[in-house]
């Protein structure tokens, strides 16, 4: 059985337009375009990824709330190795002792009240990450009584911000890569 004729249009139409925009005629000419636009558009993008990480720490920074500057000087961008770069926030306070638990999540996250030696569930640090095997809660005793403290988002809304815009430049990018081998 065969292609209904239209699909067969349809395709022949995206072909002769791919071939107007890029001038590709075979696969050894397409393969040629593609080794010649990677090294630009992987240039670029790395560019791109350090300005769009440095935009995601600066609008971070803009809303974290900040006491004592921990929290807003743990905010940054970590070159891992050429290719990754790692958005992260992170703040102890290393001046309490037996104190090493990093409070950015509580404030991302807010946190909820507690009696002073009541027991109650707490959801799991790791909990929050895709494909993590953790139980989702514990039971900890607390040591003070607290009110709570409301979520106040600064970490992933801006990453997501920030990404979004990276979506469209990316789409801008693979355009002017194909512009400049056209």
């Amino acid at each position: 059985m065969g292609l209904p004729l239209l699909s067969i249009a349809k395709a022949g139409a995206s072909l002769y337009a791919a071939k107007e925009a890029t001038g590709v005629l075979g696969f050894d000419d397409w393969l040629g375009a593609v080794a010649r636009i990677a090294p630009k558009l992987l240039t670029r993008m790395h560019s791109r990824d350090r300005a769009f990480g440095d935009d995601m720490v600066a609008l971070a920074r803009s809303r974290v709330p900040q006491d004592t500057g921990r929290l807003f000087n743990g905010i940054d961008l970590v070159e891992i190795d050429d290719e990754t770069l790692e958005f992260r926030a992170s703040a102890v306070h290393e001046d309490r002792p037996n104190s090493q638990e990093d409070y950015a999540h509580f404030v991302e996250f807010g946190t909820a009240g507690g009696v002073r030696g009541q027991s109650r569930l707490v959801a799991a640090e790791s909990a929050f990450f895709a494909g993590s095997n953790a139980p989702p809660s514990y039971s900890r005793k607390s040591l003070r009584t607290h009110p709570g403290t409301p979520p106040q988002p600064f970490f992933y809304n801006s990453a997501e911000e920030v990404l979004a815009k990276r979506g469209v430049d990316l789409d801008d990018a693979v355009a002017s890569g194909l512009a400049d081998v056209g």
